[in-house]
């Protein structure tokens, strides 16, 4: 995995252009997606807050992975770091960099006084989780995020 880097604020035009191209292809009505988009696409200020894993097809940027490792979240799984984003274009998946990127981050994440990662998805991902064998998290709540996953960063210990 040594071809995942860290971004930086100037790789941000082409981690939008990545999550756009996967956004427009999502299994939604054209308006749905066109609406979805600028909710999805990151800041200046998102650096100050997420960590953005990359992979480069030579110089371009084809997935990412966005995670916070600066706000732990207690769960009732235990203490975890939030992944926050993933997106593969279009043309590069299918190739196992969605998954390599989640690795990554885990690998990271278990730096920190975590037990796993709890991931954010949007409803489109959830069968790509699930079939990752993750598990499923019950929203806490109406406020709550309604599609989560988690990852134990130690599958040596037992899940509550």
């Amino acid at each position: 995995m040594s071809d995942i880097k860290v971004a930086s604020v100037a790789d941000l035009p082409q981690i939008n252009q990545v999550v756009e191209q996967a956004v427009m292809a999502w299994p939604l009505s054209e308006r749905l997606r066109r609406l979805s988009l600028p909710l999805l696409v990151y800041t200046e200020i998102d650096c100050h807050y997420y960590q953005f894993l990359v992979k480069r097809d030579k110089a371009n940027i084809v997935a990412i992975g966005a995670w916070d490792p600066h706000t732990l979240l207690a769960t009732a799984h235990g203490n975890a770091a939030l992944f926050h984003g993933l997106y593969v274009a279009p043309d590069s998946q299918g190739q196992g960099m969605g998954w390599q990127l989640v690795q990554a981050v885990a690998d990271r994440a278990r730096q920190l006084p975590v037990d796993g990662l709890l991931i954010k998805a949007e409803r489109v991902a959830v069968s790509y989780f699930e079939q990752r064998g993750l598990l499923a998290v019950e929203a806490a709540g109406r406020q709550d995020y309604p599609y989560q996953f988690w990852l134990n960063l130690w599958p040596q210990c037992k899940v509550p």
